[in-house]
């Protein structure tokens, strides 16, 4: 089950899902605090560098666990800057991380990226419309705070 807050990416990944034939493939409009699954409904979640956007994360981990079955296994990445403790706000929802590490290479291959961007500003600008300034901005701005905020790798368990 793919989940986006975005009814127009989760058209597209449903599309995308039967082009591939992969016709089981479940695509709902959900978010991070509500996804509209049901209890104990999945046997694992994970969450490739989005929940750095969730501005309440102990909702997030709460509703996680929900729809977690017990043992089921949360694996995610995300950026962690000082004041944030992931582990300690997944004990506090019932969770036992069992793995938390930095990303390999992370900080080279992110500056990498937003260098690349940077280097493409006008093809993107073309390709992306009005969603550009918002890339070009976190892609010129976002660099001279990445040293202090680590892209961890975590697993854990209900």
């Amino acid at each position: 089950i793919g989940l986006d807050p975005v009814e127009s990416a989760v058209r597209g990944a449903r599309e995308l899902g039967v082009s591939l034939g992969l016709p089981e493939a479940r695509f709902e409009i959900g978010g991070f605090t509500a996804t509209g699954l049901g209890d104990a409904s999945c046997d694992a979640v994970l969450s490739v560098d989005a929940l750095w956007m969730v501005w309440n994360k102990h909702a997030a981990f709460a509703e996680t666990a929900r729809i977690l079955r017990p043992g089921g296994r949360l694996v995610f990445s995300t950026w962690e800057p000082g004041y944030l403790d992931h582990a300690k706000m997944l004990a506090r929802a019932g969770f036992t991380v069992t793995v938390k590490e930095e990303a390999h290479r992370w900080l080279e291959r992110q500056l990498e990226v937003y260098r690349l961007i940077l280097r493409e500003a006008d093809t993107l600008r073309e390709e992306l419309g009005p969603g550009a300034p918002v890339l070009l901005a976190e892609a010129r701005d976002t660099p001279a705070t990445l040293p202090d905020t680590p892209r961890y790798i975590i697993a854990a368990t209900r």
